[in-house]
């Protein structure tokens, strides 16, 4: 494994620490307001681009553009080789940004 590979899989595991994982999710999914699904989420990278006092239309925007700023990032650590594969991962997300 080249040095980029190593940098792009440090930046990678970094960002994973932030994520919210299937039991903070599961636990969100069965609150029963939205407001007690964000606040299971607080301390997570989605977090930080919701309000606890939004609706649910801008809080899965904010998600959405929480994914697409990390594959953003993590394209920015991988070598050029490792590109098309973030590229295609990105498509959905970045078509429903311009959207």
């Amino acid at each position: 494994m080249t040095s980029d590979w190593v940098a792009a899989s440090v930046r990678a595991r970094a960002m994973a620490r932030r994520r919210a994982g299937a039991g903070a999710c599961r636990q969100a999914a069965a609150c029963a307001d939205l407001r007690s699904a964000l606040r299971r989420l607080d301390g997570t990278a989605y977090a930080e681009r919701w309000g606890v006092d939004q609706g649910l239309e801008r809080a899965q925007d904010a998600t959405l553009r929480t994914v697409l700023w990390q594959l953003r990032v993590l394209a920015g650590w991988l070598p050029a080789s490792g590109t098309r594969l973030l590229r295609a991962v990105a498509a959905g997300f970045e078509r429903e940004n311009i959207l």
